[in-house]
């Protein structure tokens, strides 16, 4: 049961999927506070409880928060909680198998998208051989972690089944290709109060984020490198991609397709499990 009448939403999701299009969208409402991969963050800089980065909001730092750990960002939530709708969009390995972390009045969105066409996008967000190598060799370290990307997403979906905890399956496809309904569908299914304003909104720089957001201090280290919010900030509406059934596997990086074996039996099984009603 929820403590009041704010949302609590979580997005878990992988790497490419429309995310942080789907993070743009739900929180370009009044009374929202977006919170963009807090346990990421966590996972990427070692131990959970020696996390040790800025926490920023727009990037200016909120000095009551002078570490990052999942403690501090359960803290952090359940304060903006008290007074605004709150959402979440997070990685299912940022939390390893420590599902309890999750609040229990939280609602729950698991967004898939086929693994091809999440390494496809990796891969092509570089244009030098440098930064390719260095994807592929990011994919590789990676791959066989039982808890990356869709197996673990799949270990998140059962253990919220199991737990009688609200979770409902997105296929990423339908955001482009019905995300009207699938927008409302999630703030029906969540309490989010749905708004026109949410299917269309301004464009930013791309080196700017919405001022409702909050990032771990670390994400300003990786936005020197690359950018990864770079299409949702210039972003105005989910209509900005290309057909999402529009694909072939055949160019695939060899490792990449190694990849995609891998995590494909995870996604097929939360494929079977996806929302189909809107």
């Amino acid at each position: 049961m929820k403590s009041n009448s704010n949302a609590k939403l979580f997005i878990w999701t992988e790497l490419r999927s429309r995310s942080t299009v789907l993070l743009r969208c739900l929180s370009n409402t009044k009374n929202v506070v977006a919170f963009f991969e807090p346990c990421n963050y966590v996972a990427l800089s070692g131990p959970s409880e020696e996390r040790l980065t800025e926490v920023r909001i727009n990037w200016k730092i909120i000095k009551e928060y002078p570490s990052w750990t999942r403690a501090h960002v359960k803290e952090l939530i359940e304060f903006h909680h008290k007074q605004s709708h709150v959402v979440v969009k997070d990685f299912a390995d940022g939390l390893g198998t420590n599902f309890n972390w999750i609040p229990k009045d939280a609602s729950n969105i698991i967004l898939i998208r086929h693994p091809a066409k999440c390494v496809d996008s990796i891969l092509k967000m570089t244009d030098d051989d440098v930064g390719f190598n260095a994807r592929v060799e990011c994919l590789k370290a990676r791959m066989h972690d039982t808890d990356h990307a869709h197996k673990g997403m799949l270990q998140l979906y059962e253990f919220l089944k199991e737990n009688n905890r609200p979770v409902a399956v997105v296929d990423s496809n339908d955001l482009s290709l019905n995300s009207n309904e699938v927008v409302k569908f999630i703030c029906e299914f969540s309490g989010l109060p749905f708004t026109e304003d949410m299917l269309h909104w301004k464009s930013l720089q791309a080196d700017t984020l919405p001022e409702n957001w909050i990032v771990p201090g670390g994400f300003e280290d990786l936005r020197v490198i690359y950018n990864p919010c770079r299409i949702a900030s210039i972003s105005t509406n989910f209509k900005f991609t290309k057909d999402p059934n529009d694909f072939d596997v055949k160019h695939l990086h060899p490792i990449a397709l190694e990849y995609v074996k891998e995590n494909l039996p995870a996604y097929e099984a939360l494929l079977k499990c996806k929302h189909t009603e809107y």
